[in-house]
């Protein structure tokens, strides 16, 4: 693509930096995508040693290849995080107000062209007293989700997720840095800023670039990574998503009556399952009159009223059925 090409002669080695490998920087945002498309990205990392909590090596590779559907929207999450990045480098400046921050960097993008990865830092940073320049994540989460993704039950002390170190390694090894912090802003009630190190360990950052090498490998050949089923189930539908008006005959495919089979079953259980449900919750709601909290020495059982706006359909009302089980049977 041409955006890409003048790109990439905007290419510069800067050597002051200690980089390693190409630095871009594209015009647009539109450039920016175009580029990490043909590489693995600091961010996606992690799904190749299976250790990224919304990906895996299957959907990479389907992102790669071309074959997944293109998605621009940009979710909450991102949102949010896209919106919020200043406000997390403003915090940073005020409570570590001896760091030199460097920060837009605007969308310059780092590159290994041999290995095909590449980062876009958030920011860096250096410490006078310390010396050396680091790079800086900024993440936003819920209070809720940093105490359940973040904080161990047990000790009550930070456990840096995996995914974040993993992106970490590639962006300091990509830019030439000396190290890592990631600053995090959780949102609840307020918000807080949590700066947390983030160790470049050498070993983790040789068995990713391993698994890149092999990823690409994979692509060259034409295979694809190993699907897990449960995880990548959304991603093969979507691989496959287009017929193409053809009939195959598949009766000498080992195991295949017998996957439809269960397939069969399974769909007819839960069809069951959904009507028996249906008839049931009547009765629970019959037994309840009009009380809105019913209990049993087993359990507990609530049937509030929930009312619906009328926005293209008439206002309704109706009884949202909860059970909580209290002792074990």
């Amino acid at each position: 693509m041409e955006h890409i090409g003048q790109a990439a002669a905007r290419a510069v080695m800067n050597a002051d930096r200690a980089s390693r490998g190409e630095i871009l920087r594209p015009a647009t945002r539109e450039e920016w995508l175009a580029l990490r498309k043909r590489d693995v990205t600091a961010s996606q990392a992690a799904a190749l040693l299976g250790q990224h909590p919304y990906s895996s090596a299957y959907q990479l590779w389907a992102d790669k290849t071309g074959r997944a559907s293109e998605d621009s929207d940009e979710n909450g999450a991102m949102k949010r995080g896209r919106l919020l990045e200043p406000v997390v480098i403003e915090m940073l400046r005020e409570e570590r107000p001896d760091w030199i921050i460097e920060y837009p960097l605007g969308l310059t993008y780092y590159r290994d062209p041999a290995l095909r990865i590449g980062a876009t830092p958030d920011a860096f940073a250096t410490i006078p007293s310390q010396g050396g320049r680091g790079i800086v994540q900024a993440k936003t989460t819920s209070d809720y989700s940093f105490r359940a993704n973040w904080i161990d039950p047990d000790t009550n002390e930070v456990v840096l997720p995996i995914w974040i170190a993993v992106q970490a390694i590639v962006e300091a090894d990509l830019a030439g840095a000396d190290w890592a912090v990631v600053a995090v802003l959780t949102v609840g009630h307020g918000i807080d800023l949590h700066v947390i190190d983030i160790p470049l360990h050498e070993g983790v950052r040789k068995r990713l670039y391993a698994a890149v090498a092999d990823f690409w490998r994979i692509v060259e050949r034409g295979d694809h990574p190993p699907i897990d089923w449960l995880k990548d189930g959304r991603a093969v539908l979507d691989v496959y998503r287009d017929s193409d008006g053809s009939e195959a005959d598949l009766s000498a495919v080992e195991g295949f009556d017998q996957m439809v089979a269960d397939y069969h079953a399974a769909k007819a259980d839960e069809r069951a399952a959904k009507e028996r449900a249906e008839m049931i919750r009547p009765q629970i709601v019959a037994t309840l009159g009009n009380a809105e909290i019913g209990e049993t020495l087993r359990w507990r059982v609530t049937a509030k009223t929930q009312y619906r706006k009328a926005y293209e359909v008439k206002a309704s009302s109706s009884r949202v059925l909860r059970v909580k089980q209290k002792v074990e049977s």
